[in-house]
């Protein structure tokens, strides 16, 4: 009897450990949300040309990624050149019953390049027309409680244009050079981050493992928009991608 006991004691004991090892709770996440929107504000250099066709939308979630469809239409033609920056995208924030404004930082809703491209088109179009453009949000499933939460308290959104300037891509060169050091600077952070992150791994933080991994993702996903803008960069910013590609290798290789 008192061996039975026993045996019950330990298998109860390694129950608990596990669980307080591994049974961090998650919020859940419902599979969509729908709001209802009127007058959409946009920001940026297309805003007086475009506008959100009032309606109703679904944001929409996999586990991974999210993403929510919206309808653009052309108010009026523009009268002078747009210009595609590049790696910038079209964004969209969600904004909660409160009119609070969920910024989600670098990896927010955005459109990437496909769907920029589509929103070219429709520029040159006429007034009246029409396109669905598809915001994603990558990532989602490393931000699960800010996830939780747009699912649940969304009612509206904005859409800010952070992909295209009416200045001639030739007068815009220091511009664009500044841009590409702010992303090296997001890019050696993250890649701080996962150092650090890993180091504690080592020595056996759960959470620290959790971590790592989700910020070796964002940070690969960085170094790849930088290497198809290699073309884009100067020699100095192509030697520090390279210093900050190795810096992150040496540790991966150190562990």
């Amino acid at each position: 009897m008192k061996k039975t006991l026993k045996i019950v004691g330990i298998v109860v004991l390694g129950l608990i450990v596990f669980i307080l090892l591994f049974g961090k709770c998650t919020p859940r996440i419902p599979d969509k949300k729908e709001v209802s929107v009127t007058n959409v504000e946009m920001s940026g250099c297309t805003a007086p040309y475009l506008k959100v066709v009032d309606g109703t939308y679904t944001f929409t979630q996999d586990g991974d990624d999210a993403s929510i469809s919206v309808k653009l239409e052309l108010v009026k033609k523009p009268s002078e050149k747009f210009y595609d920056k590049g790696f910038a995208k079209f964004e969209l924030n969600p904004i909660g019953t409160n009119g609070e404004i969920y910024d989600l930082g670098m990896f927010k809703f955005s459109a990437d390049k496909t769907e920029v491209q589509k929103i070219k088109e429709l520029l040159n179009g006429n007034i009246g027309d029409t396109k669905t453009i598809v915001f994603t949000w990558d990532y989602m499933g490393s931000h699960e409680e800010k996830a939780a939460e747009i699912f649940k308290n969304a009612k509206s959104f904005e859409i800010i244009d952070n992909a295209f300037t009416n200045e001639d891509k030739s007068s815009s060169n220091i511009s664009k050079s500044n841009d590409w050091d702010s992303l090296l600077d997001e890019y050696e952070e993250f890649v701080d981050d996962y150092i650090s992150a890993i180091k504690k791994a080592a020595n056996g933080d759960m959470d620290a493992i959790q971590s790592s991994s989700n910020l070796m993702e964002q940070a690969k996903s960085l170094s790849n928009k930088l290497e198809n803008a290699k073309a884009d960069l100067t020699s100095a910013q192509q030697n520090r991608l390279l210093k900050i590609q190795n810096k992150m290798a040496n540790a991966a290789m150190s562990m």
